[in-house]
């Protein structure tokens, strides 16, 4: 299979967070895998309620502003901002 990415990620998985910012940020526990310096893989238990645009933080990192880039079940493609 051919890769498109136009960056390397790393294959693992973290604990992260979706942080709504126009609900009163509100949290949503993820998975974060395949992380790289442009985007990642989130896995969610719902894509319900979770918009195009929010904060993500991996760990115990500092929020990212993201944007979704697709979006598969309970899998979701961000893109850094």
């Amino acid at each position: 299979m051919t890769e498109l990415r136009r960056v390397e990620r790393r294959r693992v998985s973290e604990s992260g967070k979706i942080i709504l910012l126009n609900c009163d940020f509100d949290v949503i526990d993820c998975t974060v895998a395949n992380p790289s310096s442009a985007g990642a893989c989130l896995e969610v238990q719902s894509q319900e309620d979770i918009p195009n645009a929010f904060a993500l933080v991996i760990g115990a990192g500092e929020p990212i502003p993201c944007k979704v880039a697709w979006r598969q079940a309970t899998r979701i493609g961000v893109r850094f901002a």
